[in-house]
């Protein structure tokens, strides 16, 4: 059952980042603006985190989140898109150690 939960996260993930690149196609083309809003920044994080948990442990990496209470006023997708980016690099370029997300 944890491996199906695991495997609808991971496709949730996949599915943000392609409907993210789509939209960054369609601001570039002029298609469509962003969508500013305030939310969480904590909620971001934290599902980031999950997604980069299986990653981080087979790598041997441990993940830490430094916690923000603050809102943030952004277009979420391609804020969170950015992260993600960020995330993969610094866990692609780590072998062991620690990887901290900070605001």
């Amino acid at each position: 059952m944890a491996l199906l939960r695991r495997l609808n996260d991971m496709s949730d993930a996949m599915t943000g980042m392609l409907n993210t690149l789509v939209d960054i196609n369609q601001i570039e083309a002029g298609i469509t603006r962003t969508e500013i809003v305030a939310f969480a920044f904590n909620d971001m994080i934290e599902r980031l985190r999950k997604d980069f948990a299986c990653l981080a442990t087979k790598q041997n990496v441990a993940p830490r989140l430094v916690p923000c209470g603050l809102p943030v006023r952004s277009d979420p997708r391609p804020l969170e898109q950015m992260i993600r980016d960020q995330l993969s690099n610094a866990m692609k370029y780590t072998n062991e150690g620690t990887v901290v997300a900070r605001r």
